[in-house]
Order: C-alpha cells, then structure tokens, then sequence
C-alpha cells in the first residue's frame, strides 16, 4: 500500500473592484441623479445602499434626494463568496430650491376705494403662495392678490414666502401704498 500523502490547496476570492463616474452629489430636494458604475471584471452585481439620514433613497443606482442635509449612498460588489467584498461611498449633499419675490412696483399711489393688482410674483412659481401683511390696515389691505386702499394715509405692504421643506424662505420685499383723498367736485 502506498503512502498517504497531503495536499494542501489554498482557494482564494477573486478580485472585483468598482468605480462610479461621481463620488459627491450636490442636488436640491426632488432632485435625482442615476450613477453609472464600472466593475471589474464587467457584469458584476451592484448594491446600492443609502445611510440611514432619510436625506436620500436610492434604486437601481437612481439616487433621490428627499429632504435638506448630508447623506451617502455606498456602492458595493463581491462580498458573494466568488469575489472579494468592494465599495464606494458617494457623499450627497441635498440642499433646498431657493425663492425669489418680485413686485412690479415698490410703491404704489392710490386713491380712497381704489384696488390694483398686488403685482407681486414668486420664483420658482410652484413653490407655493406668497403672503401680504400691512403696516397699517386702517389704510391698506391686501385681499385676493389686490391692493385695497381703504381711508387717506400710508401703508407698507410686504410681501413674503416662509418655505418649506422643499423650498427655501424667500427675502421679503415691500410696497409702499400711499392713499389720498378722491378730488372732491361741485
């Protein structure tokens, strides 16, 4: 009989490694961007995993912001028991879409009764409403977009957006409503 012998075999995991065409995002709230991944060897299985921040989501390498504020998404292959285990972390930065007010006229001369259109508008426009506040409501409302002069003096009317999580606070902007006396007639 002949002698045993021992072989010893030493069975390694192959190589992978992997490679994305953008390692930092910077998109605003709704935003998306879909990473492309190279692996080496090609065809290799990718797993896309966001952080636990809720700032984005992620499928199929389509990574969604959702809400202000930092996250990450890590971009693996191998780790299977064929391949060594590989990955990337993408940083995200997720930031709010920024408002603008507009007025057409920043002061405005009106007579007792008389209305004109507020004439004031925001950037983006389906960000929402902006709101109108008087200085002096005995002398000027603002009701339905429309600037009422209601007795003689001068009113500020500013104008404004407080956002939300998706959009940020608009700077406010003014008009000043000066309201004189109807020219009296025999």
């Amino acid at each position: 009989a002949a002698e045993n012998k021992t072989i010893a075999v030493n069975v390694s995991l192959n190589d992978a490694s992997l490679s994305v065409d953008n390692s930092t995002l910077d998109l605003f709230v709704g935003d998306y961007y879909t990473l492309t991944v190279n692996t080496d060897p090609e065809g290799l299985n990718v797993t896309f995993t966001p952080d636990n921040s809720g700032v984005v989501s992620v499928e199929n390498g389509k990574v969604t912001a959702l809400k202000e504020g930092e996250g990450s998404v890590r971009v693996s292959v191998g780790g299977d028991g064929v391949y060594e285990f590989n990955s990337i972390d993408v940083t995200v930065t997720v930031k709010k879409i920024p408002t603008e007010i507009s007025v057409a006229n920043s002061t405005v001369d009106l007579k007792v009764n008389d209305e004109i259109d507020a004439g004031a508008s925001l950037t983006p426009a389906d960000a929402g409403n902006v709101t109108y506040t008087s200085s002096n409501s005995s002398v000027a409302i603002v009701e339905n977009g429309k600037i009422k002069a209601l007795a003689e003096g001068n009113a500020t009317i500013t104008v404004s957006f407080a956002g939300d999580d998706k959009y940020v606070a608009a700077e406010n902007k003014t008009i000043a409503v000066n309201v004189s006396l109807n020219d009296a007639s025999l």
